[in-house]
C-alpha cells in the first residue's frame, strides 16, 4: 500500500510541476517581449487573433515559429510574420524603394 500512495503522490507532483513549468515559461516569454518590444504576451495573442493566425504578408498559417515585425528605427510593432517573410524584409533592409524595384523586376520577367 505504501508503494501505491507514493506513486499517486509522485504523479500528482509531476502534473503540478508541469503546470508550473508551463506558467513559468509563459511568464518568461512575457517578460522577454515586454523588455525587448514593450508589449505583453496578451497583446501578441490579440494580434494573432486579429491576423487570424496568418502571416501579415503571405497569409500562411502561423505556428509557434512566428516573428514580431517592428520598425527598427522607432520600435513600433507592425505585425506578426512567418520566418520567410521576416527574413525577406530584413534582407531588403526594410526599404520600400528596394522592394518596389524588386516588384518591378519580377513584373518585367512575367512573374
Amino acid at each position: 500500500m505504501a508503494g501505491r500512495v507514493r506513486s499517486v503522490r509522485t504523479r500528482r507532483k509531476k502534473s503540478t510541476r508541469s503546470i508550473n513549468n508551463a506558467e513559468r515559461l509563459r511568464r518568461k516569454r512575457d517578460a522577454r517581449y515586454r523588455s525587448k518590444y514593450g508589449v505583453s504576451l496578451d497583446h501578441l495573442e490579440a494580434l494573432m487573433v486579429k491576423q487570424q493566425h496568418k502571416c501579415a504578408i503571405c497569409g500562411k498559417s502561423l505556428t509557434a515559429r512566428m516573428n514580431l515585425d517592428h520598425d527598427h528605427a522607432t520600435g513600433r510593432i507592425r505585425g506578426l510574420l512567418c520566418p520567410c517573410c521576416n527574413r525577406g524584409l530584413g534582407l531588403f533592409g526594410d526599404s520600400l524603394a528596394v522592394l518596389t524595384k524588386a516588384v518591378q523586376y519580377l513584373k518585367q520577367y512575367g512573374a
